[in-house]
């Protein structure tokens, strides 16, 4: 293993996306269980079936994956073009997670149980929206990568 790899670019961006998938995974699943409210601790991203389902497979799925590239990174593994897509394609999903969720908890018609977690239903919705534009920074690099060689 080589940690060294991970304070060089690519593999520098993989720290930050990895605590920040991390966060999001956790305040998905345990963040409203200090609220008495209907979810037992579960926070659904949005207010529709669709944006739940999603919003979980990125929050859970796109953790499995960064954890594989951080790893990968760290075994000297430098697929350029691999990374580069899984970074669009989760950039884009976890801007349009974050989206939906400030949307959806920002809007009037919330049940007391969404109030009382509303700040933290937003804050949950502003982090995947900065891992988005982190990821999208790191898929440029990676096609910056691909061009020049």
């Amino acid at each position: 293993m080589r940690l060294k790899n991970l304070w060089a670019f690519p593999g520098a961006f993989k720290i930050p996306e990895l605590a920040l998938a991390m966060i999001i995974m956790i305040m998905t699943r345990e963040g409203a269980n200090v609220y008495e409210g209907d979810f037992e601790g579960y926070i659904p991203w949005g207010g529709s079936i669709d944006s739940v389902i999603l919003g979980d497979m990125v929050a859970f799925g796109y953790f499995v994956i960064i954890t594989s590239q951080f790893f990968g990174y760290m075994c000297a593994e430098m697929a350029m073009v691999q990374n580069f897509l899984l970074n669009l394609v989760g950039s884009c999903c976890y801007l349009a997670i974050g989206a939906v969720h400030i949307q959806f908890y920002r809007s009037d018609g919330l049940s007391d149980a969404q109030k009382a977690y509303q700040d933290l239903c937003l804050a949950n919705g502003s982090l995947a929206i900065i891992q988005g534009t982190l990821m999208l920074f790191d898929a440029g690099y990676c096609l910056h990568q691909i061009v020049r060689d």
